[in-house]
């Protein structure tokens, strides 16, 4: 016989987005259960209908992905310029409940604020989000570095470089959740042309998203008609 077996445990009630850890009791059947007092040699052995072990040691926490993923990217220092004084930009990115797609949503907040993707915190003066609703449930509590891009503007190779962008956000369940511009890279890279452009931003070029045409290259649909 082995001296060790591998038992396996799912856990099938898990929910989105929260942190468990798990202790396990094996209990077997206790096959003296019952048995006559003279063929054992303690007639407690026969009292139990299952033997338990001890429980197990805590495991390490484990986390199950949530359906949103915050993202943090540096902006171009032409766009920071439209961002008022304590205003950062954070990129949500989440399931289209309608289409099943994955997107990317923006919304400009501050320290202290929910991190929720809501069009009715926009003014005929200000955008403050773009793209579909979508809520996150967490709270923005601190952020570390700058959003102007690193190398934008820079005069030589040795000249100073910013910090990078760390955003520290408070979770539903009371853990912390760190979101760093080096690891939303590559994940914004691959939706960034999902996100929407509004008409104040128009007339800038995204750094992630693919070059628009320039002006005097040719028409592939042929020339303009002339004007009337």
């Amino acid at each position: 016989m082995p001296d060790h077996r591998l038992f396996r445990f799912v856990d099938t009630d898990v929910e989105s987005g929260k942190t468990y850890r798990y202790r396990v009791r094996l209990s077997v059947w206790n096959p003296n259960f019952k048995l006559p007092a003279q063929h054992l040699a303690e007639s407690s052995l026969a009292k139990d209908p299952l033997l338990a072990s001890a429980a197990s040691n805590t495991t390490a926490p484990v986390t199950v992905p949530g359906s949103t993923t915050i993202l943090a990217r540096a902006e171009r220092k032409a766009e920071t310029k439209r961002l008022k004084s304590g205003l950062v930009e954070i990129l949500v990115l989440g399931e289209n409940p309608l289409t099943g797609d994955y997107s990317l949503r923006s919304l400009i907040t501050e320290v202290g604020g929910m991190v929720n993707v809501d069009k009715r915190l926009n003014r005929p003066v200000e955008t403050r989000t773009r793209g579909e609703d979508i809520l996150t449930k967490r709270l923005f509590i601190d952020m570390r570095g700058r959003q102007e891009d690193r190398d934008d503007g820079r005069t030589g190779k040795n000249g100073p470089r910013p910090e990078p962008i760390e955003i520290l956000l408070l979770c539903e369940d009371g853990s912390f959740e760190a979101v760093t511009t080096a690891d939303s890279q590559t994940v914004i890279d691959r939706y960034v042309g999902t996100l929407p452009v509004t008409e104040e931003l128009k007339g800038s070029r995204d750094r992630n998203a693919e070059p628009a045409a320039e002006a005097n290259e040719p028409n592939p649909f042929g020339p303009a008609p002339p004007k009337k």
